[in-house]
């Protein structure tokens, strides 16, 4: 996935001619992306305000592609939603989203993986989790979908697997 260029930014503001530069402020990595069917084909994607800095958000850049191939596409919008087109049936697709403001772009949010199926349903794959993290629990692992949990609880020297 494209990556943010590790440069330290800064605002040049009315006060930089006295030196008075101020970091500048990236938003985070937007969050909670889901899935919508919306056609045969078609479907919209979807997806939360970043935690981190969530005002500063100007714009949200959307990069797609099916899995291991080497052609990805893009498209950016200053909405929580974007449509995708004419999906190929029988392949499996990963999204990632990244927001940005005019000092630069957040890292990628947490990949989306689905499948659209022959019969042009889509198929929720693995890999797209929300991480929570409790005082007590070491990881906790709920599925957009709803289909399936997996979860991980420390207990003592050992580690429960749910």
């Amino acid at each position: 996935w494209p990556s943010s260029v590790g440069r330290r930014l800064t605002s040049r503001g009315p006060h930089a001619a006295h030196g008075l530069d101020r970091p500048a402020v990236l938003p985070g990595p937007p969050l909670n992306i889901q899935y919508h069917l919306v056609g045969n084909k078609d479907l919209e994607i979807t997806w939360d305000s970043p935690q981190k800095n969530p005002k500063v958000v100007q714009w949200y850049k959307i990069f797609w592609r099916p899995v291991g191939s080497r052609v990805m596409y893009r498209n950016h919008t200053k909405q929580r939603s974007i449509a995708l087109h004419d999906l190929e049936p029988g392949t499996t697709y990963e999204v990632v989203v990244k927001a940005g403001n005019h000092y630069g772009i957040s890292l990628h949010s947490e990949p989306l993986t689905f499948t659209i199926t022959d019969s042009e349903n889509l198929k929720p794959t693995l890999a797209y989790f929300v991480d929570i993290f409790i005082s007590s629990m070491v990881e906790d692992r709920f599925p957009i979908s709803g289909l399936m949990l997996v979860g991980k609880a420390a207990v003592g020297e050992g580690v429960l697997e749910l």
